[in-house]
């Protein structure tokens, strides 16, 4: 299963360098990752076949949106319209990610 986790928070564009450094770095320590950057949002691009595996992604981001005050999208891809659409969410506000509770929200 294929999942982007994005963030498009206003509070990204103040710290958007830093965190591109901070997903690119992390992601060549994961290879089996990969970000997706434009200029008004991050994000990572998850492949998964079960919960477990979410686990990695899920507590970096949270520590970065901690870090810097964001909230973070679970989007999942429809397959009939080809749109990305969100799923569920965490971040500074939203709290942490639920590992299972993310899966159930996705078919996992």
């Amino acid at each position: 299963m294929q999942l982007l986790i994005a963030c498009h928070d206003e509070e990204l564009l103040e710290h958007k360098s830093e965190l591109d450094e901070q997903l690119e770095t992390w992601v060549k320590d994961n290879e089996h990752f990969s970000t997706v950057l434009d200029e008004r949002s991050c994000a990572l691009l998850v492949q998964v076949k079960k919960a477990e595996q979410l686990k990695l992604p899920l507590n970096f981001l949270y520590k970065m949106a901690k870090q810097y005050k964001l909230e973070f999208a679970i989007c999942q891809l429809d397959e009939e319209s080809s749109e990305w659409e969100e799923v569920c969410y965490f971040g500074n506000e939203e709290g942490r990610p639920d590992i299972f509770e993310v899966a159930c929200y996705v078919g996992l």
